[in-house]
């Protein structure tokens, strides 16, 4: 029976061990495996940072296009604005240009000259246009005939 009992207690010993020795590769590979998860994480982590980052890059190049977009509409709107007073003086000129050339000034004023001269002779006068209005009148019709306004030339 002592034999017994000592092959038991030896038994009892070595079934030790091994289940020490099983815990421990237990634990190594708990070990493993959390060291494997704190890696994941650690890369997670710098992943989230370097995400974070771009989306404050992403929101900033929003907000710059936002801005010209906001200044190209801006200087749209007053270039249609301006376009449309161009358009609006344009043709408050032509509307002008076409009307005088109706009243045939110049003709008229030719006649006007040709009147004071002949009552010149007799020592009689008209109203007279100043020489400096009939100036004037000459040189704006000289700009629109200089112009690129077709419809201004005479």
């Amino acid at each position: 029976m002592k034999k017994v009992e000592s092959i038991w207690a030896e038994l009892s010993a070595k079934s030790q061990e091994v289940e020490l020795s099983e815990e421990q590769v237990e634990l190594g590979a708990v070990e493993d495996a959390i060291k494997k998860m704190q890696k994941e994480a650690a890369d997670l982590s710098q992943d989230i940072l370097s995400a974070s980052a771009w989306g404050r890059d992403v929101i900033a190049a929003y907000e710059t296009a936002d801005k010209l977009y906001e200044d190209a509409k801006s200087a749209y709107d007053e270039y249609a604005k301006t376009y449309n007073k161009f358009g609006q003086e344009i043709k408050s000129a032509n509307d002008l240009a076409a009307r005088e050339k109706s009243n045939d000034i110049f003709g008229k004023l030719n006649q006007l000259m040709d009147i004071n001269e002949e009552l010149g002779r007799y020592g009689a006068k008209v109203n007279e246009v100043p020489q400096s209005r009939i100036n004037e009148i000459r040189e704006a019709f000289d700009k629109a005939n200089k112009a690129n306004y077709p419809d201004l030339r005479r």
